[in-house]
């Protein structure tokens, strides 16, 4: 998404209150690390449908949620950013790229070793006798019941 489509969603998220009435309101911000800001709130409004009353501001220049710690949901509110706000597992992926001639024989062009993070690409561009190559990679790490 630009930044001007998130600002907007972020605009439409939120309620407009007076100012000068939300200055006495006590505020907690609530900072997160892995999640898009936007994508963090969403999956809130998706658990808790009186989210306007628990979030008084997305910042997302500041990847920040300013909760209300007033509100009877607050804790249930933080601790589902607690469960959700986690770091993506890293993934490494060992690569060997060949050319494979007509009599069958291998020829190993390059050992590159990536790491990225699951559902983040990756890519590695190398040379070989005036050819360039390039490998991209798009890891997803399957759930454990799926991996067996």
């Amino acid at each position: 998404m630009t930044s001007l489509i998130r600002i907007l969603l972020a605009t439409l998220i939120l309620c407009v209150s007076c100012p000068a009435e939300e200055a006495q309101l006590p505020t907690a911000s609530v900072p997160v690390a892995y999640l898009d800001v936007i994508d963090a709130y969403q999956r809130l409004k998706s658990s808790f449908p009186e989210i306007h009353e628990i979030v008084r501001t997305v910042q997302i220049d500041k990847s920040t949620l300013v909760l209300n710690p007033a509100h009877a949901k607050y804790d249930a509110a933080r601790q589902m950013l607690k469960r959700i706000d986690v770091r993506p597992k890293q993934v490494l992926l060992r690569v060997v790229v060949s050319e494979l001639a007509q009599d069958g024989s291998e020829k190993i062009i390059s050992r590159p070793n990536l790491t990225t993070l699951n559902n983040q690409p990756a890519a590695v561009i190398f040379s070989s006798e005036n050819k360039q190559f390039k490998v991209s990679i798009n890891p997803t790490v399957l759930p454990e019941a799926a991996a067996k």
